[in-house]
């Protein structure tokens, strides 16, 4: 039977939450591996949220889809989900 959810890993989950105290992460990215949501990266603070939000471009790929947590102060957090069209459907 399919499961209705994806188990995330206790690393991610490690992560995100030492983000909530230290100011200096601007993201975590993550992804999803044999029907798991993985970490796969941290980044720190540059500049301004805006800044940051474009230097992204540099941590996707073309064609791996990922979801990257992201801080835009505060304690205020989105979430990106990034699929891009040339990802093989499976990882879609």
């Amino acid at each position: 039977m399919a499961r209705a959810y994806l188990k995330v890993d206790d690393e991610l989950v490690s992560a995100f939450v030492g983000c909530q105290e230290d100011s200096s992460i601007r993201w975590v990215k993550a992804r999803i591996e044999k029907e798991e949501v993985v970490l796969v990266s941290t980044g720190k603070v540059n500049g301004s949220a805006e800044v940051d939000f474009g230097l992204l471009v540099d941590e996707v790929s073309i064609d791996e889809p990922a979801f990257i947590l992201f801080s835009t102060g505060n304690r205020r957090w989105m979430i990106v989900a990034w699929v891009p069209d040339a990802a093989p459907p499976r990882l879609k």
